[in-house]
């Protein structure tokens, strides 16, 4: 690249938020053929050409002479709004790396890993539930514990959870901005049966308390024989007294923030039942009323967004609308929350919230469905009835939906 070149990247924040500091953020920059070679000769500047924290990688190459096509870039970015940093050619200072920075230490025999964001600590492990302990300012406010963990219930209600057992372990990024273990498993029966698998991605940033998780469920049995009443991810939260639910519900002005005290057994739920689906349409009307329909479909969106928030000895409450994308149990030990991103839109999701646990249910028996892909449940049921009652009636409302 020419030394005058630069290539800017605008600040997007999410609305409600006028700044932020230090805020960690992950992209790719595309680059044309024969513009670098060395991802060495790369940095990150703010407006006024000041480096700022990043750390960057090859992540393609051009095949026909294999300069970089594509640059993976993690930062700590600082601004307002549309606001730019650039991306420039040029040797990397000393400001390019935080301090303190993101630090990864196998211990044990290398199955075991220890994270330091400098503002939190995590173990974590390939089974269970992964991250085995998370500690803040040196107290501990998650822990596997006596949660399941990473698990899934089939249609036979058998309990599978993420096993050590041929588990594969990689770190993908040890930093100083970033630091990324990629965790590749099974789910197992404690009879040592596989029921599926999972690839799961733990994502840690400098001075940063969060750690920020993808996770894969991959189906390797027959569907017609094995499908899924619940996914789930549970931690043990050792909050201490005082303990309290805080949730978020959706709307248009921003989260409106929810509190309600826990007892030692009281649970709050908040389930997302109900949401927006896609199915399709005839796009002639005139032709799907014939006897013998020939038409075009096209896609449409339909249906509504219900959630529930039921207590322990409360009645159980139905909205309309979004429940929000977090939830956390907090007290007097500190606090542990877990977000979903659009959780609403991926329904059925549920929070599940104890004086002593959270649980993520990434897809929920409360909905009154299963995880179930097999020809007869797709092709009939929910599906097949809102067919053939909206061919009776031939009504312009959708004719199919994908309900899970």
């Amino acid at each position: 690249l020419p030394a005058e070149t630069k290539i800017p990247l605008t600040i997007d924040i999410p609305g409600g938020i006028e700044s932020v500091e230090n805020y960690p953020v992950r992209f790719g920059v595309p680059l044309p053929i024969g513009a670098a070679w060395d991802i060495k000769g790369l940095r990150l500047v703010d407006s006024s050409g000041r480096e700022i924290p990043s750390q960057v990688e090859t992540a393609g190459r051009w095949a026909a002479e294999g300069s970089i096509k594509w640059v993976l870039a993690d930062a700590l970015v600082s601004g307002k709004n549309g606001d730019r940093i650039y991306m420039m050619p040029g040797e990397r200072s000393a400001a390019s790396i935080p301090s303190p920075g993101v630090t990864v230490t196998r211990s044990g025999r290398g199955e075991i890993l220890e994270i330091d964001t400098g503002s939190a600590r995590y173990t974590v492990a390939p089974e269970g539930s992964l991250i085995k302990e998370a500690l803040f300012n040196g107290q501990v406010v998650a822990r596997e514990g006596n949660g399941r963990g990473l698990y899934l219930i089939d249609q036979d209600g058998r309990l599978a959870r993420a096993s050590g057992r041929e588990a594969v372990m990689k770190i993908e990024a040890s930093g100083p901005i970033s630091a990324v273990v990629r965790i590749e498993g099974f789910y197992s029966t404690a009879g040592g049966e596989n029921l599926a698998r999972h690839i799961t991605r733990l994502h840690f940033y400098a001075g940063r308390p969060e750690v920020s998780a993808v996770h894969t469920l991959i189906l390797i049995r027959d569907t017609n024989q094995v499908w899924f009443r619940e996914v789930g991810w549970e931690f043990d939260t050792p909050a201490g007294g005082g303990a309290k639910a805080l949730f978020s519900l959706a709307s248009g002005k921003g989260d409106d923030v929810q509190s309600i005290p826990l007892a030692q057994k009281d649970k709050v739920n908040i389930l997302q039942k109900e949401g927006i689906n896609l199915g399709l349409k005839p796009v002639s009307f005139s032709q799907w009323k014939k006897a013998a329909p020939s038409t075009p479909w096209t896609p449409c969106l339909h249906g509504k967004s219900v959630f529930e928030i039921s207590r322990t000895g409360k009645q159980k409450t139905t909205y309309q609308g979004n429940m929000g994308d977090w939830a956390a149990v907090a007290g007097r030990n500190g606090g542990w929350i877990i977000s979903c991103r659009d959780a609403a839109a991926q329904h059925p999701k549920e929070f599940e919230l104890s004086a002593g646990r959270v649980n993520l249910k990434l897809f929920s028996p409360s909905s009154g469905r299963e995880l179930d892909f097999r020809m007869e449940s797709i092709g009939s049921g929910e599906w097949r009835g809102k067919y053939r009652e909206n061919k009776k009636r031939k009504q312009g409302n959708c004719s199919l939906q994908l309900t899970m």
